[in-house]
């Protein structure tokens, strides 16, 4: 009887071995929404990189049409000026009224004296001698301008002699003093030296996005801690490909804006800085929920989570689940100095910049996404990452300047750390790495 028994109990324990078991509907169901879900915020990321450059690209042309329209309709003054010719015998003057006294060369010549009010002809046989006046005698021309430039000088010119107290007998074959028709005159040319024809100063304000790539790699020293922890037996249950170094994280995307202030020390070498705050995000990563009685914790990999250590090293933990998607977020403050060197100096510049950035970090925090339940953990990681690190920075920037005072410009960019931004409290160590494109706005003083 007891053999029978042992061979039934066999014969049943190898058909549910053999038996294949297929996992219910509602699994797969979510394990494709899961997919779907990272799809479309790889999506999401890439858009908004799109929109940005759509935008600062139709803001950069509608600029170019309203530059052109003004231009094109601003209406052109002509501008005259008057002056005054001296020559040793003649006083030449552009005043529009002139005297008319003109005697003819065909009749006797015969001179007018001025002498306290009273006018009287001077004969040749007068023995008085007249006292010494100007006489004017007018050009036979009629009056005419001529332009010169921006200049305009009549042809009505007085031309002043004087009689002494002597008799004068004029001759038939005198002829009238010659002047000339018309009178020209070259504009005076001021020219700029070309080391004095750019601003010096200028100020302005920008704003960038991109994409922001965390680089992390395994810390060995941060490992060999956070294997002493208790919570450090949920790690590999976090994520398979951790193998006790955390959870890794994808690239996410960047933003940043703030002021700009430079100056030329050359005619194409160019000294810039500010001050701009930036926001760094990094993808998501999946993790798994640990209950401890009414609070829950996710498996975060932080060594600094004390919540989480606190929950782990009790008993009365339990895995829920793992629907629980984890992101980093950091804002900095940064000094950018840099120097550019201009290859297009006109209306429409080009300009290669390189330099170095300071980054003060100002918080660092993991962010959780999609729990149904609040999470207990220490969530701010500002203890893992050093207080400042250090960018190379490279870029070209095309302006385009109008209203003589004011520019446009688009940026690209590329910033690679130099130092890693973690410390030895972080399971990973990184380098971190942007690509953007920054639109901005200039005044040149």
């Amino acid at each position: 009887m007891d053999e029978a028994d042992q061979s039934f109990e066999q014969e049943w324990q190898a058909a549910f071995d053999q038996a294949e078991q297929t996992p219910p509907v509602h699994i797969w169901a979510a394990i494709d929404g899961h997919l779907a879900n990272q799809k479309a915020d790889e999506y999401k990321r890439q858009l908004l990189i799109y929109q940005w450059v759509a935008a600062a690209c139709a803001l950069l042309l509608l600029t170019f049409g309203v530059q052109y329209w003004t231009s094109s309709n601003m209406p052109i003054h002509d501008v005259t000026h008057n002056s005054t010719h001296h020559t040793p015998g003649s006083i030449q003057s552009s005043s529009p009224e002139q005297p008319t006294v003109s005697p003819s060369l065909d009749q006797a010549p015969s001179a007018t004296v001025l002498d306290k009010g009273t006018s009287k002809k001077i004969s040749p046989n007068h023995s008085q001698k007249p006292a010494t006046l100007p006489v004017p005698v007018r050009n036979k021309k009629p009056n005419m301008e001529v332009k010169a430039g921006a200049r305009t000088l009549p042809t009505d010119i007085m031309f002043f002699t004087s009689i002494d107290r002597q008799e004068v007998i004029y001759h038939s074959s005198l002829l009238a003093p010659e002047l000339p028709d018309f009178l020209y005159g070259v504009p005076k040319t001021y020219l700029i030296q070309q080391e004095e024809a750019f601003a010096t100063l200028w100020a302005g304000v920008s704003m960038s996005s991109g994409s922001f790539d965390p680089a992390f790699k395994a810390n060995n020293a941060g490992q060999a801690d956070y294997l002493q922890a208790p919570s450090a037996s949920f790690a590999p249950i976090a994520n398979e490909n951790a193998d006790q170094s955390g959870l890794q994280y994808d690239p996410g995307f960047s933003v940043s804006g703030g002021l700009n202030v430079g100056t030329r020390i050359k005619q194409r070498i160019i000294l810039s800085t500010g001050l701009h705050y930036n926001a760094y995000t990094t993808g998501k990563t999946e993790t798994y929920v640990l209950s401890h009685g009414s609070d829950y914790y996710a498996v975060t990999g932080d060594p600094t989570d004390h919540a989480l250590a606190s929950a782990a090293s009790s008993d009365n933990i339990a895995l829920v689940s793992n629907d629980v998607d984890l992101s980093n977020e950091y804002k900095y403050m940064s000094i950018p100095l840099k120097a550019g060197y201009v290859i297009l100096d006109k209306r429409f510049n080009i300009t290669l910049n390189t330099g170095l950035s300071s980054n003060f970090l100002l918080n660092a925090e993991l962010v959780e996404h999609g729990a149904t339940e609040p999470l207990s953990n220490d969530l701010n990681t500002k203890d893992n990452y050093e207080s400042i690190y250090f960018n190379f920075i490279s870029s070209i920037e095309f302006g385009y300047q109008f209203f003589h005072k004011y520019q446009v410009t688009l940026e690209p960019n590329y910033n690679q750390a130099l130092t890693e931004f973690t410390n030895s409290n972080n399971l990973n160590e990184g380098k971190p790495r942007n690509i953007g494109v920054a639109f901005g706005i200039k005044y040149n003083f």
